[in-house]
C-alpha cells in the first residue's frame, strides 16, 4: 500500500487547473483594467488641472485687459459673454477634476481568495489539489462578480471626466478665439 499514490492526488483532474488558470487570468486582467483606469483617472487631474491654471492666469489677464464696452456699438456686452464662456469652460475643467477624483476614488475591494480561510478550511485538513482549485476558483469568480460593479462606475466616471476635459478644452478656444476677432 505504500505505492498507492494518496487519495488526494488520484482525484486530481487536469480540467480543474485549466479552469482555475481562466479564471486567475480573467481576475489579473480585472486587476490591470482597474489599475488602468486609475492610472487614466489620475492624468485627467493632473493635466484638467494645469490646464485650469494656465487659463486663469491667462483668461484674467485678457479678461482685465478687454474694454468693458463694445468696440461694435451694439446692444450686446462682448465682455460679458466672453466672460461667462470663460467661467464655462473654466467649471467644465473643474467638472472633470470632480469626475477623474470620483473614477480614484479609493474603495474597498473583494480579493480571492482569502489566505487565511484557505490556510484554515484546506491547509489543514489536506484536501486535494482539485478540491482546492474548485473552491479558488468559484472564489475568483465570485469576486470578479462583487467588483464588476465598482469597475463599470469607474469607467463611466473617466468617461465623464474626460468628456468634461473636451467641452471645457473646446469652450475654452472659442474664448481665445472670441477674444482675438473682439481686439
Amino acid at each position: 500500500m505504500a505505492d498507492e499514490p494518496e487519495k488526494h492526488e488520484m482525484d486530481y483532474d487536469e480540467s480543474t487547473e485549466l479552469i482555475y488558470n481562466i479564471i486567475k487570468d480573467q481576475f489579473l486582467l480585472f486587476i490591470e483594467n482597474k489599475n488602468v483606469l486609475d492610472k487614466k483617472a489620475s492624468q485627467i487631474i493632473v493635466f484638467s488641472g494645469v490646464v485650469v491654471s494656465l487659463y486663469a492666469v491667462v483668461g484674467s489677464f485678457l479678461l482685465k485687459d478687454m474694454p468693458k464696452d463694445s468696440a461694435f456699438n451694439l446692444d450686446i456686452n462682448y465682455y460679458t459673454i466672453l466672460l461667462s464662456i470663460f467661467f464655462i469652460g473654466t467649471l467644465l475643467l473643474i467638472s472633470s477634476i470632480i469626475c477623474a477624483l470620483k473614477a480614484y476614488d479609493l474603495r474597498a475591494w473583494s480579493l480571492a481568495p482569502d489566505p487565511q480561510r484557505l490556510i484554515d478550511e484546506y491547509g489543514k485538513t489536506h484536501s486535494s489539489k482539485s478540491k482546492i482549485l474548485k473552491v479558488v476558483s468559484g472564489t475568483i469568480a465570485d469576486t470578479i462578480e462583487d467588483n464588476k460593479d465598482k469597475v463599470d462606475d469607474k469607467v463611466k466616471f473617466v468617461k465623464r471626466a474626460f468628456r468634461f476635459l473636451l467641452l471645457g478644452l473646446i469652450v475654452h478656444i472659442i474664448f481665445i478665439l472670441l477674444f482675438l476677432i473682439i481686439n
